[in-house]
Parts: C-alpha cells; sequence; structure tokens
C-alpha cells in the first residue's frame, strides 16, 4: 500500500520526517515495497496554501490472527509445547 503524508511544518521539521522515513526504507531491507520520497502537494491544489509538501512511503498490512496461528503452528514444530491452561493455548517447553 501507499500512503501520502501531508507535511505541517508547526509539527516537525520535514527533515526529520526524512530521517525517519529514509531509516524506515534502510532498516527494513524493503525488497518489493518502492522507497519513500518527498512530493509537492502544492501542485496538486488538494491541500491549503500553507501545506505545500508532503511524503509517500509504502507499507504492508498483515493478518494478524493468521500470523499468530502461523506462528503457534512453527512454535509445536520446532518442540516448543501448547499447553490448554483455562481455556487459554500456553507456551510450555
Amino acid at each position: 500500500m501507499r500512503f501520502s503524508l501531508p507535511h505541517c511544518p508547526f509539527l516537525r521539521p520535514a527533515w526529520m520526517i526524512r530521517i525517519g522515513l529514509f531509516l524506515y526504507d534502510h532498516l527494513g531491507k524493503r525488497t518489493i515495497l518502492d522507497s519513500s520520497r518527498q512530493v509537492n502537494l502544492a501542485e496538486s491544489g488538494l491541500m491549503t496554501k500553507e501545506i505545500t509538501k508532503g511524503f509517500e512511503y509504502s507499507d504492508c498490512w498483515v493478518d494478524d490472527a493468521r500470523m499468530v496461528i502461523l506462528n503457534a503452528m512453527s512454535a509445536e514444530s520446532n518442540c516448543v509445547g501448547l499447553k490448554k491452561c483455562s481455556g487459554s493455548m500456553v507456551y510450555g517447553w
């Protein structure tokens, strides 16, 4: 998914957001997603006069419930036992 983030000058400086997005791009070792970039919002005419720039970045969506099930299955297959305790599954060694 691609997200647009308008820059409000009174919240944080643009350079700080750009550094954060740079770290986000490079610490995640992105291989599939596009990198973040600065965009000129003044050209679009969608924002007020005060908001002239913004940023675009990519992020993923995950089905959390499915991820929990897959993690539990992986743990069980790697010698971590699952025990039922008061109706809930609890990890045990």
